[in-house]
């Protein structure tokens, strides 16, 4: 980040002076005529060039005023040709004393010379009110043929014209800008910037806009205070209004970079600055020391810029090449202002004011439109992904949908098998019943059989409510998991008792594989036994008479793994995915079945932290594989 900083304060200092010395060269390159005070010039030598009169002006203070004069004698004029004082309206010219000769282009003076077959002396006299900030601190007359001289001005109204242009299209922009994003506060600050920006250009290109006092304040021309002078009322304006757009360029600043300069706001200094300035308003070293404060606010506005970090390169390179344009023509116009250098067409014939009030203007339109591009890329960005999240979430519905109208088809089936193995046992209650009485005299054993058979399907009537009463509690979190140290070997081992009897009644082989070592974790035993034995029951209803079942248990890795293998009929590949589903049902030997268990041990299991897995093979049977963690894997 150093690195970028350094390398923005060398572009700064590169920049500002390769500026900096091309309109100097400019101005070292303008045609110049040389010639002493009572001098003789000779037009036939100037050709169609326009030169810059230069060493016969001698200029003293009377009054608060500072007067230029010379006294030159022109020769041989063969065609028309004209004395030329380039934007001097805050001047008085003067030749012989008169100003009938002098006509107003504009705020362009010139005065033709009538010369007659031989030489023509004059005398020109320049007055400058010494209070006026204005780059005539010193005489500036061209001298060229009329005809180039018109056509000068003529440049130099088209450039003007464009300048005011481009500042009015930089106005409707940030206005339209705001209007369009009225919640953005900072548009509002930039389309205030721009129209400062316009108004002094308005104002600089067109001076007699500053003779109607209305437009002059709505142009931000300042108000003539009646008490003071007009010289002091200018130069207050001058004040206010270089604090004015500081202040709204410090507003901009602070949405790209931190504004914070020597542990105080850089704005801090500027109204310093300004306040030291009102006091000098009346002295004649105003225009010299308000060069340095306008430089000075265009410096620390710099260091600001190059000292910054930035979210956008685009952002940095922008607002740099703001500084250095308006840093480079302010050293200029206020060098030359100062006459610290040589004076030329880049400061005089074009007047560089104008221009170097755009740059910032540019840069902040420029950078500020780069926000809303981001911010457009960023729209665009979360358009789409919020386009593909309503997407995933419509297919997460539809399939939430499809899940919970299989469920209530599970469900409706679930509850219409429910009831009708709920009826059959209890007709077959009332059956054994009515049996049992007839015979409770005249056939003991019969009576003992009929009740055998009562107390059976009371048992499975039982064991089904008992599942359905569980599944729901499960169901809905509100069974509560004792926490105790589990030996599986245990669990196991009872599940094998329990289950051995029926097996061996009908012909099935049941054997258990368990390890030397015991295996303990933390859990509730009862509902943990009932998980397995849920699974072992599902084993026997699907293994034929015959067949094998095998209850192993091993630990590694910190997991107890619980595997139940048998040869039964095995689980068709498409019920595989359903098998936990609550109410889902398979059975291919019909035999009965709630389709409860697997779903109970799935949801203790899944409490304990674990998990259950399956492999099956149709004919050829399943195995069913309980993975639990040995400690803090049991949820309440």
């Amino acid at each position: 980040m150093e690195s970028k900083k350094w390398l923005r304060a060398l572009l700064l200092i590169l920049g500002t002076a390769a500026i900096f010395c091309l309109l100097l060269q400019i101005n070292l390159n303008t045609p110049k005529v040389h010639v002493d005070n009572g001098g003789v010039i000779d037009l036939r030598d100037l050709g169609d060039e326009t030169y810059l009169l230069t060493d016969c002006w001698e200029t003293f203070t009377d009054n608060s005023q500072i007067i230029s004069t010379a006294t030159l004698t022109f020769r041989d004029g063969s065609s028309p040709y004209a004395l030329y004082m380039p934007r001097g309206s805050a001047v008085e010219l003067l030749i012989n004393g008169s100003s009938e000769n002098v006509i107003a282009y504009g705020s362009h003076l010139v005065s033709i010379l009538d010369l007659p077959d031989g030489d023509q002396t004059i005398n020109i006299k320049i007055t400058l009110s010494a209070l006026a900030d204005s780059n005539f601190s010193d005489a500036s007359i061209f001298i060229g043929s009329y005809r180039n001289i018109l056509s000068t001005i003529q440049n130099e109204g088209t450039l003007r014209i464009f300048i005011v242009g481009l500042s009015f299209a930089l106005l409707l922009y940030a206005v339209s800008l705001y209007l369009q994003k009225r919640s953005e506060k900072y548009l509002l600050v930039l389309a205030a910037m721009v129209y400062s920006t316009f108004s002094y250009i308005l104002l600089r290109n067109f001076p007699f806009l500053q003779e109607n006092d209305v437009l002059k304040f709505l142009l931000l021309g300042g108000v003539n205070l009646p008490v003071l002078p007009a010289a002091i009322n200018g130069n207050l304006h001058l004040i206010f209004y270089a604090l004015l757009v500081a202040v709204l360029n410090y507003f901009l600043l602070r949405n790209f970079v931190s504004t914070r300069l020597f542990r105080r706001e850089y704005i801090d200094y500027v109204v310093v600055a300004s306040a030291v300035m009102l006091p000098l308003a009346g002295t004649s070293y105003f225009s010299d020391l308000h060069q340095i404060y306008r430089i000075l606010i265009n410096l620390l506005e710099a260091v600001i810029i190059v000292k910054g970090s930035y979210k956008s390169r685009s952002d940095s390179a922008v607002l740099l090449a703001g500084a250095i344009g308006t840093l480079a023509f302010r050293c200029f116009s206020s060098a030359c202002a100062m006459n610290l250098v040589a004076r030329g067409t880049a400061d005089l014939l074009y007047r560089l004011g104008g221009i170097t009030a755009s740059f910032y203007a540019i840069a902040f339109v420029i950078a500020i439109n780069g926000i809303f591009a981001r911010k457009f890329n960023e729209s665009e960005k979360l358009a789409g992904h919020l386009q593909i999240a309503v997407e995933k979430r419509t297919a997460e519905l539809k399939n939430a949908y499809e899940k919970l109208t299989s469920e209530q088809k599970a469900h409706d089936a679930f509850m219409a098998n429910m009831v009708h193995d709920l009826k059959t046992p209890l007709f077959s209650l009332s059956g054994y019943t009515d049996m049992a009485r007839d015979s409770i005299c005249t056939n003991p054993e019969r009576t003992e059989r009929c009740l055998n058979q009562i107390d059976e399907t009371v048992s499975y009537v039982g064991t089904m409510v008992n599942n359905l009463f569980l599944s729901l509690r499960l169901e809905d979190g509100r069974v509560k998991f004792m926490r105790d140290t589990v030996s599986l070997h245990a669990v196991v081992s009872r599940v094998f008792d329990t289950t051995l009897a029926l097996t061996g009644s009908i012909g099935i082989k049941l054997s258990t594989d368990l390890p030397e070592d015991v295996v303990s974790l933390e859990g509730d035993p009862y509902y943990l036994q009932q998980a397995v034995q849920n699974i072992v029951d599902n084993a026997v209803r699907h293994t034929s008479a015959g067949g094998e079942i095998t209850i192993r248990l091993h630990s590694g890795s910190g997991q107890a793994v619980i595997t139940v293998s048998d040869t039964g009929d095995g689980i068709p590949l498409e019920n595989l995915p359903h098998i936990f589903d609550r109410y889902f049902s398979h059975s291919e030997k019909g035999t009965a079945s709630s389709g409860l268990g697997l779903t109970i041990s799935n949801d203790i299991v899944r409490a304990h932290g674990g998990i259950i897995k399956v492999e099956s093979t149709t004919g050829k049977g399943s195995t069913f594989t309980i993975i639990l963690p040995k400690a803090g894997g049991l949820k309440n």
